[in-house]
């Protein structure tokens, strides 16, 4: 027996891949031994296994078997952010709280097993939390906003801030959303 195929006498002395490898990605010599002939077509997002029949045959006889080869997914694409408001434009009254969200947005990634992170960034963002439940983005305040004492960078009540979303691996493709939060 080799590989698991028994022919008579197990003395196999041909191998042949008979279905399930059309695009050329697996091969067997003639001991038998299965390898990965062109990795540059797997792929976890467009095939996640392989059935493959495999033929072991001597002078007499033949044996058929068919194998499974899953594929891992790895973390090989980068997420997208889409932020809840369109224009990123947002007003906001003061006392608006810290628990209330400004924008909640959502992150797309094909990959299956991501952990997203959320880093903030520009002059405002100590004013600024961000949280990631799942695939949603949720930004609030830090501190509860107050228009007369207005914590900002410039202090024009006009608060700045950009999110960054990553998977771990890497970040968004299209780079950081910047918010405008006016706080009235």
């Amino acid at each position: 027996m080799i590989n698991g195929i028994a022919v008579s006498g197990d003395t196999a002395t041909a191998f042949a891949i008979t279905a399930g490898n059309s695009d050329g990605v697996f091969s067997i010599d003639n001991n038998g031994v299965l390898s990965i002939a062109d990795d540059s077509t797997i792929d976890y997002e467009t095939t996640t296994s392989y059935d493959l029949t495999i033929i072991a045959s001597d002078a007499t006889s033949a044996d058929v078997k068919t194998i499974t080869i899953d594929v891992n997914d790895v973390n090989d694409n980068t997420p997208t952010y889409t932020p809840g408001d369109a224009d990123q434009a947002i007003s906001v009254d003061e006392g608006y709280g810290t628990v209330t969200a400004i924008d909640t947005g959502s992150i797309s990634d094909v990959d299956t097993s991501n952990t997203f992170g959320c880093t903030l960034g520009g002059a405002d963002a100590a004013d600024f939390a961000c949280d990631v439940t799942g695939t949603t983005v949720t930004l609030t305040f830090a501190a509860d906003p107050d228009y007369e004492n207005p914590a900002d960078a410039d202090t024009d009540n006009e608060y700045v801030v950009t999110v960054l979303i990553d998977d771990g691996v890497g970040n968004d493709a299209a780079g950081a959303t910047t918010f405008t939060i006016t706080v009235d």
